[in-house]
């Protein structure tokens, strides 16, 4: 079984096999990566850059395998900006718009890994931008801005908790 290490500073993901040698996972400002209830795989996003577009790889942290999941939209410039495991078939990724400095989150989706299929569960116009998917065992909570003007240009901070139940077997 591999571990994997993430470099603060240097934004460097490192498997790491059982005689402590190390391999570069990712090198292109990937997000920390995140296991899966199981601890067999980890998730991230890379490059996780201001306007980068990005995306969702599967580690296998047994075989030291690396999947793509999910690609960037380039024709409607959407990409993922966080994600997280809801269970060990399940994802839960914001994506949304990629450029630009009002579009900052998304809009929340789910990816079953055992069908390679993704559902969009929440709707917001650009006045809502998710931008951080928390997960508790039971109840996902997603964190963002709400804007409060026509202009876009003030918000304040907004939360909700995402049904989710019933999408999941």
């Amino acid at each position: 079984m591999l571990n994997l290490e993430y470099d603060y500073d240097e934004k460097i993901i490192y498997s790491v096999d059982k005689d402590g040698e190390k391999r570069i996972v990712s090198n292109d400002f990937p997000s920390e990566p995140k296991l899966s209830p199981n601890k067999k795989f980890a998730v991230y996003i890379s490059p996780l850059e201001w306007e980068c577009y990005g995306s969702v790889y599967l580690y296998d942290l047994t075989t030291g395998a690396k999947e793509l999941l999910v690609s960037p939209d380039e024709e409607r410039r959407n990409i993922p900006k966080d994600v997280a495991w809801i269970d060990d078939n399940t994802l839960a990724i914001i994506i949304g718009f990629g450029d630009g400095t009002i579009q900052i989150g998304g809009n929340v989706y789910l990816y079953f890994l055992d069908k390679n299929q993704m559902k969009r569960i929440t709707y917001h116009d650009t006045s809502i931008q998710l931008t951080k998917l928390i997960f508790d065992g039971k109840n996902l909570k997603a964190e963002g801005i709400f804007y409060i003007d026509d202009q876009l240009n003030k918000f304040k901070e907004y939360s909700e908790i995402v049904d989710i139940q019933n999408y999941l077997g």
